[in-house]
């Protein structure tokens, strides 16, 4: 075969219809691989999050930050009954379990709007067929994702949200938070890992 020197890319082999097609698979075939070790971010159906809520549902929002402080973690929602003495407060973790994360305890309709809020973030949620039990302090691992773990009587679903998405994601929860005390708890995380929070003022934390 002569070659031409004057303009080598005429030199390139001509591909057949049949090669091309080929190749064109193997390149869908490569960016579909490339994509399985992205989180998904589509939403997905959930059977924990559409079941009744009871006393026994908790919403835990779980990330180890860049310090070692208690007041700078998120906290655990629980439900409990209307005439419940903690109903609308904030417990923090007690001297017997320093490591525990914040805990705040809401009532059913509440924890049924907080788990609507959660649903509208769009995530991806895996169903678990079991009662996860919520970590502590000495559970965690450093990572780039903000856990999300919503427990029922008999089963569980998790989920998480970006770092880099943390602050605007979360801001859409606040309207949910039942009580000062509870939003201020809330928003404290995520002022002292950086967000900005409209409105949030450290030293004035309700009673």
């Amino acid at each position: 075969m002569a070659l031409n020197a004057e303009r080598p890319y005429l030199n390139r082999p001509v591909l057949t219809s049949s090669c091309a097609r080929i190749r064109r698979g193997m390149l869908v075939l490569l960016l579909w691989l490339s994509g399985l070790g992205v989180p998904a971010q589509k939403t997905s159906q959930s059977a924990v999050l559409d079941a009744p809520v009871t006393e026994e549902t908790a919403v835990s929002f779980f990330w180890i930050g860049d310090l070692d402080s208690h007041w700078r973690d998120p906290i655990d929602f629980y439900t409990v009954a209307d005439t419940d003495r903690r109903l609308h407060t904030v417990e923090m973790a007690p001297a017997a379990n320093p490591k525990r994360q914040p805990m705040a305890f809401i009532k059913r309709l509440e924890m049924q709007r907080l788990i609507e809020g959660v649903k509208s973030l769009g995530l991806h949620w895996v169903d678990i067929r079991r009662k996860e039990v919520l970590r502590d302090y000495e559970h965690r691992d450093n990572s780039g994702f903000l856990d999300i773990t919503v427990v029922s009587s008999k089963a569980s679903t998790k989920s998480h949200i970006r770092i880099a998405r943390m602050c605007d994601q979360l801001a859409t929860l606040d309207s949910t938070m039942p009580s000062p005390r509870i939003l201020w708890q809330f928003q404290t995380f995520r002022w002292d890992n950086g967000c900005k929070v409209p409105g949030y003022h450290n030293e004035a934390r309700p009673e």
